[in-house]
């Protein structure tokens, strides 16, 4: 089994036993605002290797554009 197996199935009750806590920030996001309630973003990661995060979004949905503004 090991360590990773281990990890992979603790992380899957993990989310598991927070699919309703996330559910609901989704609907509270989508319902105060227009939009997708996810937001995705290409960072750099270890050695400069780009990944795609994604997190609730917390701004308007132009923020990106809006940055150039400020």
């Amino acid at each position: 089994m090991g360590k990773r197996s281990l990890d992979i199935v603790a992380a899957c009750f993990g989310l598991l036993a927070l699919l309703p806590l996330l559910a609901a920030i989704a609907m509270s996001v989508r319902a105060t605002s227009r939009g997708p309630a996810v937001f995705a973003q290409v960072r750099l990661g270890r050695q400069g290797r780009p990944f795609r995060m994604y997190k609730f979004r917390s701004m308007v949905i132009d923020a990106e554009a809006r940055l150039k503004e400020l």
